[in-house]
């Protein structure tokens, strides 16, 4: 064990430390976690909606199937396309660091957007489609604002 007289041990953790409000500051990704966790719950929650309109279970009356359509496959495919595949892309980005990451999200919120208005008007109002929509449009917020912080 190396002995450091008191005075040396003093500066070096001096220089060490990092005050706590300069972290944030200095961040190069702002809000990248809480994106991150949005839009990973988003895909994962889409993906399970793809398995199970792909299946034909827990699917909604064959009623409300938009005119012409004879199954819940193509929904999936739609769903897949909207939500669950700019979702994973906005996720792994924010996880891997990447400078687009805040643009991505917003491209993942805007198909989200159309995916629920086009929803809307065939399966009606529930209430999954506004908790959705509030990640949504959280995520957005987030995203703009780390876009206005990284420039």
């Amino acid at each position: 064990m190396t002995y450091f007289p008191p005075d040396v041990m003093d500066i070096m953790e001096h220089e060490t430390a990092v005050p706590a409000e300069s972290a944030d500051a200095v961040s190069p990704y702002p809000f990248r976690r809480a994106m991150g966790v949005i839009e990973t719950v988003l895909a994962i929650a889409a993906g399970v909606g793809v398995v199970q309109l792909a299946a034909g279970v827990a699917t909604p009356p064959d009623a409300q199937l938009p005119p012409g359509l004879h199954s819940w496959a193509i929904p999936a495919v739609w769903l897949f396309g909207t939500v669950f595949l700019p979702s994973t892309a906005a996720a792994v980005a924010l996880f891997n660091r990447a400078r687009s990451a805040p643009d991505l999200v917003l491209v993942a919120t805007v198909a989200l957007g159309a995916e629920l208005v086009v929803q809307i008007p065939f399966l009606g109002w529930s209430w999954l489609q506004l908790v959705v929509g509030i990640a949504a449009v959280a995520a957005a917020v987030l995203a703009w604002r780390a876009r206005q912080r990284m420039r």
